[in-house]
């Protein structure tokens, strides 16, 4: 979407994010569900259960098969017991550190972060009790029980919240019906979101405009006049104000949800921040939201590049021979042209450089690209095309697996790329970017990011971009490993690329 001067406007909502979300809200009817949370609960603490269970199992059995590790002063039935009770304190650390509270588990990247800290607490408070006891204890029971145990728990929460997000995009199931309270604009912003990401868990059963634009309102939902909204609070799970109401009204409004299990939520002004970069701040009954600035230096960054080296290095010696069969096909499949495709792109800093891929067009795929815009009335800085007649029999399949994109693992290594990181552009995109959106090019660009695995070519370019500057705005080393693994649960489905 251009401006009338020619540059892409500021990440709204847009047609494209519209329709989706007006899809999804007429095919899907889900069901009042209150208990759905209670239900998910207990598949949680027994899974928890069993891999701390399991984990502390494996650590005692490896135990008892290495008899050049067994003390004689302590008996096998001894560590069994010792197993016993660090896995009841275990389970429930799990619950002190609130691993399992509602506004994080199955949505929030925090679940993992709390799961992880939670249990490290355990197995430190457990080293402290028994070298205050003086247990005579291998330390292999400790050493290799904390990585196992810790491995399952966070598999099996992976694993619930996969299926939980299925049921949820695909069904309808497990969603908290929702009332969202605001001006019509805003309103109509988080009730888009709130359809096109449904893994959050909320559906938007009804909505509080409180401005005189109403009738703009886009969606076919249920209107509740402000005068009239006490009398519908018991009917939804939770209230979200999206904006409009003065903070004696929001006092007011979370007086009335006292003693019930109905949830309020504020939408914040800066939604492209995360949670752990805001932080309350209190001195002397002055309160103020404290946000940490991003930073684009120092450690952080030499550890994403140690983690870029790493992964890339990795990866070209594991797939080498697979890179070499690859080249192999697209030799035999198509002789006239090179098997690496090269590109100009945009990367750190505004510096341009050569992307590699795997050729996967035919060798006069330019000359053709001005007809090709013409039929489909598009424009050449965002041509897309999904069954693009350029695209080679070999090109087909490996833009469907993301196999072109391997050899931009060179690009890792050389840095002119990073694992995770915004879409790489061209230059023809960057320059219709505005102000706002050169920020994505203070990091560099990745194989892949947010946008790879909520979407890739499906996208809109405006989406494209609001994903990449979140990522910008909220990178991190555990937040770049949970995009590979998603990554390549998306790659595997092949959704989305074409």
């Amino acid at each position: 979407m251009l401006n009338p001067a020619g540059r892409l406007k500021p990440y709204e909502d847009t047609s494209v994010q519209i329709r989706k979300a007006q899809e999804r809200l007429s095919t899907l009817r889900p069901q009042p569900n209150r208990d759905w949370y209670a239900r998910y609960l207990v598949r949680v603490r027994i899974m928890d259960a069993i891999a701390i269970s399991v984990g502390l199992g494996i650590s005692v059995v490896v135990r008892s098969i290495l008899p050049f590790s067994m003390a004689a002063t302590i008996h096998i039935n001894d560590y069994v017991a010792v197993s016993i009770g660090l896995g009841i304190g275990w389970f429930f650390m799990l619950s002190l550190l609130k691993t399992r509270r509602r506004n994080v588990i199955g949505t929030s990247m925090a679940e993992y972060q709390a799961v992880i800290q939670a249990s490290v607490l355990a197995f430190g408070l457990a080293t402290i009790l028994f070298y205050a006891l003086k247990m005579d204890l291998s330390r292999l029971l400790l050493v290799m029980a904390l990585p196992v145990g810790l491995f399952l728990l966070l598999v099996g929460r992976w694993v619930l919240r996969a299926n939980l997000n299925k049921q949820r995009n695909d069904f309808g199931d497990s969603l908290t019906q929702s009332l969202i309270i605001g001006r019509f604009s805003e309103v109509n912003a988080v009730v888009t979101d709130m359809l096109n990401t449904l893994e959050a868990g909320y559906w938007p059963r009804a909505v509080c405009i409180l401005d005189e634009d109403e009738d703009e309102f886009v969606y076919d939902i249920q209107r509740v006049p402000y005068t009239q909204l006490a009398s519908q609070l018991q009917e939804v799970g939770a209230v979200i104000v999206a904006d409009g109401l003065d903070a004696q009204q929001t006092k007011q409004l979370a007086w009335e949800l006292e003693n019930s299990d109905i949830e309020l939520l504020l939408r914040p002004m800066l939604t492209d921040v995360a949670g752990p970069r805001v932080s309350m701040q209190v001195a002397d009954g002055l309160a103020l939201m404290h946000l940490d600035l991003p930073h684009f230096e120092g450690y952080q960054l030499a550890v994403k590049r140690l983690f870029d080296v790493v992964v890339a290095v990795i990866a070209l010696v594991v797939l080498s021979p697979l890179l070499l069969v690859i080249a192999i096909i697209i030799k035999l499949d198509d002789p006239s042209g090179p098997v690496i495709f090269t590109q100009e792109r945009v990367g750190l800093g505004g510096k341009t450089f050569r992307i590699h891929k795997f050729r996967s067009m035919v060798v006069d795929a330019e000359a053709r690209l001005a007809a090709l815009i013409q039929a489909q009335g598009g424009q050449k800085e965002l041509f897309k095309m999904k069954d693009d007649p350029r695209i080679t029999r070999v090109g087909k399949f490996i833009r469907k697996t993301s196999i072109d994109e391997l050899p931009q693992f060179w690009d890792v290594l050389v840095g002119k790329m990073s694992i995770v990181g915004p879409r790489p552009a061209l230059p023809q995109e960057v320059a219709m970017y505005s102000r706002h959106h050169l920020r994505r090019l203070l990091i560099k660009p990745g194989i892949t990011g947010l946008w790879q695995i909520r979407g890739r070519s499906d996208l809109a370019i405006e989406e494209s971009i609001r994903l990449d500057l979140r990522y910008v705005e909220n990178w991190s080393l555990l937040g770049d490993i949970v995009i590979v693994l998603k990554t390549i649960m998306v790659v595997l489905r092949g959704s989305g690329s074409y």
